[in-house]
């Protein structure tokens, strides 16, 4: 149990309060959510409503709204997450209630940012950072994630340094170990994303490959002992493009099966295919023709699986690499429209996200020249 799990569970036992004691119930029961705990939180959630379902108190009606809109993205990264978070934004700005407005606009936009609705995003930072009044508010570590996570992914490294750093104190002095987890898997994660398309010759530091490797092994190690069985599954599939990108590919080729072993269909919202195409391409540059062409194979009789965007430009341009280096292509010959099409799109997106970028730079620089933080 974390600290800040430990402070909600002793201002539960001292309140006495109803509508009080519930806010405390909610509390606890979004860390429940992001702790993977979602039988136990279904069953609060639904016990919260029963009491408190009718709408006289308007704080726990928000937070109903809040623990829907955490449980539908945690749980099945559902589309309807960004419905009830919006609806507690919007309840809580008309009833001014400030700290609500910034817990649910902060996790808004969190969730625009993966559903890559910038414009949206940006809205949100400048909503939740308009709220934030002090360094103690504790929707302010999040908030400054998602400033993190898109300029990274941007590729404006120098202040996504600047705002994980803040993001990682504010999670300290609160004592909040899941948005720590977050700080350390998001700021590789992101940032492998990004160098997964744009390639690691973009990264400042001095030895870009040697970096990521060093990360990943540091986000698997302190994933472990979170008791979320998600996290090492993910950290490990970046330990694995982490080794790609180093060249390692025998290593790349080790994590990516070993990943595999366990794996179910769906899972880290990745396809089977996609890692195999990554498995594939390194056995090809191995030179291990014969394995790298009986996975082209087995990759092209697979169901297609929904990717991110940038996913599955990654994929395409994996496949076109296979044929190419097995000879089911002409060396002279372009690439597939379909890699075309999804280079333009991808291009557009990047675009779009740049623009939405530099207005939450302007909200966070103003929010920590305002805060003094």
């Amino acid at each position: 149990m974390d600290n800040l799990m430990r402070s909600i569970e002793q201002k539960l036992l001292e309140s006495n309060i109803g509508e009080v004691n519930a806010e405390y119930r909610a509390e606890r029961c979004a860390l429940l959510i992001r702790y993977g705990r979602f039988e136990e939180a279904k069953a609060e959630i639904q016990s919260l409503r029963q009491v408190f379902g009718g709408g006289e108190f308007a704080r726990v009606s928000v937070w109903l709204l809040v623990l829907d809109g955490l449980m539908l993205y945690f749980e099945a990264l559902s589309p309807a997450a960004w419905d009830r978070m919006r609806r507690a934004v919007a309840l809580s700005e008309a009833l001014r209630i400030r700290d609500l407005c910034g817990i649910s606009s902060a996790w808004l936009a969190h969730i625009n940012f993966n559903r890559s609705e910038y414009y949206l995003m940006a809205q949100a930072i400048k909503t939740a950072a308009t709220c934030t009044l002090s360094s103690d508010d504790p929707w302010l570590a999040r908030l400054v994630l998602v400033a993190a996570d898109s300029s990274q992914y941007a590729g404006n490294w120098q202040f996504a340094k600047k705002c994980y750093e803040l993001a990682r104190n504010e999670a300290v002095k609160s004592g909040d170990r899941l948005t720590l987890g977050a700080v350390i898997y998001n700021r590789m994660a992101v940032g492998l994303s990004r160098l997964r398309v744009t390639g690691v010759g973009e990264h400042p530091g001095d030895a870009p490959f040697r970096y990521w490797v060093t990360e990943a092994a540091s986000a698997t190690n302190f994933h472990s002992g979170l008791s979320i069985d998600a996290l090492p599954e993910l950290s490990n599939l970046c330990a694995a493009r982490a080794s790609f990108l180093e060249r390692d590919y025998a290593e790349a080729v080790r994590l990516f099966t070993r990943l595999l072993e366990n794996y179910r269909e769906g899972q880290l919202n990745l396809s089977k295919a996609a890692i195999l195409a990554e498995i594939a391409v390194c056995e090809c540059r191995l030179g291990n023709m014969d394995s790298a062409r009986a996975l082209l194979d087995e990759i092209m009789h697979r169901e297609a699986h929904e990717l991110d965007l940038d996913d599955e430009l990654v994929f395409e341009a994996n496949l076109d690499e296979l044929r190419n280096s097995l000879g089911e292509r002409h060396n002279n010959e372009d690439p597939p429209l379909t890699l075309r099409g999804i280079r333009v799109r991808y291009e557009y997106e990047m675009e779009n996200l740049r623009v939405a970028n530099e207005s939450s730079i302007n909200s966070i620089n103003e929010l920590i020249l305002r805060l003094r933080i």
